[in-house]
């Protein structure tokens, strides 16, 4: 990890001030990190639970900041850490990890927040402008010098505030215990949440086993422009917006690409198996090109119009089986001033 610096001695007492008292069995633990970044070229910047950082401020803010829900390519990159320390006689027994995210990307590149322990990622997400709030419960089993490798990262246009939250043990009271993969939770009541009161949340689960999915675009030189269960499929997609579109309206060459995703994820141990997908759309096209309406599920095309079809409005019904990590393969895609919706129905097995 090349270019990682370490706090300075006065950094690293500022961003331990306030610990809780240590030692003793179940001696509660909490920290907090936060990243936020506009345009990075392209690159990622990354906080670690040690203080290190790196493509970010050598010092961090004296305060929290205000988890920007829509950050934007001309903002500066910022970031805040204050956690409890994690004595050298101690275990520490990680048991939640409640995550705001929003990962737009920008013209320079992909948008991107990623949050990892030592046993691996436990939550990523791409070029999805979100925002999240996502309750992680599990179980991670922690050493002092395992700090180094707890990380939240972004890139691009993106804002992560990650609350981490467990219990110190001795090492013999942490014998027993054995660790848990950390899965989407509902937050215990009346807890304080990573990024406050958000509005206009992305739901990270399907909560029903159906979605709609929204595109319209102006003129785009001929590139795709898609939008998915998780939002961006193409850097051709401008915006996301949270509510659904109007699609009576009739495209101009001028209108920005925008869209609406009502999906999320497959829940873990699902199968959403998609069995009736109402659609709709147009492929007027423009002087940039001809039109395109496409529609497809689980790597199966539902429906795709272009240069001999201008318009298209059905019902297609069949088996479609998509699972967890999937969910990119469901979406809707235009391309020169056209239009697409499609309503995705089925059951969870």
């Amino acid at each position: 990890m090349g270019g990682i610096r370490g706090f300075a001695a006065a950094a690293l007492v500022a961003a331990t001030a306030g610990c809780a008292s240590l030692g003793g069995e179940g001696t509660p633990w909490d920290a907090v990190m936060q990243i936020g970044t506009g345009a990075q070229g392209g690159n990622g910047s990354l906080l670690r639970l040690d203080g290190a950082v790196h493509r970010l401020p050598a010092l961090p803010f004296e305060d929290p900041f205000v988890f920007a829900p829509g950050p934007g390519p001309h903002d500066p990159p910022r970031w805040y850490l204050r956690a409890d320390e994690i004595p050298s006689n101690a275990v520490l027994v990680l048991e939640s990890v409640d995550v705001a995210a929003a990962a737009p990307g920008d013209a320079n590149g992909h948008g991107e927040v990623r949050v990892a322990l030592p046993g691996g990622d436990i939550l990523r997400i791409v070029d999805e402008a979100g925002p999240y709030q996502v309750w992680l419960a599990g179980r991670e089993l922690l050493r002092a010098s395992d700090a180094a490798e707890v990380v939240v990262e972004t890139a691009n246009s993106s804002n992560a505030e990650v609350r981490l939250r467990g219990r110190l043990l001795s090492p013999e009271g942490a014998e027993a215990l054995t660790p848990l993969a950390f899965q989407p939770a509902e937050p215990p009541e009346g807890v304080d949440r990573a990024g406050g009161k958000v509005g206009l949340l992305r739901k990270w689960l399907l909560g029903k086993p159906r979605a709609q999915l929204q595109v319209r675009s102006g003129a785009v030189g001929g590139n795709p422009v898609r939008v998915t269960l998780l939002g961006k499929g193409t850097l051709y997609l401008r915006s996301l917006v949270p509510a659904p579109l109007n699609m009576d309206r009739a495209v101009r060459m001028q209108d920005e690409s925008v869209a609406f995703t009502g999906g999320g994820r497959v829940p873990p141990g699902k199968v959403w198996v998609i069995t009736r997908v109402t659609y709709e759309g147009t492929a007027t096209g423009d002087s940039n090109g001809d039109g395109a309406f496409r529609v497809a599920a689980g790597g199966e095309e539902i429906v795709r119009i272009g240069r001999d079809r201008k318009a298209a409005k059905g019902v297609w019904e069949g088996r479609i089986e998509v699972r967890p990590g999937e969910e990119s393969t469901v979406f809707v895609e235009v391309s020169n001033s056209s239009t697409g919706s499609a309503l995705f129905e089925g059951e969870f097995e």
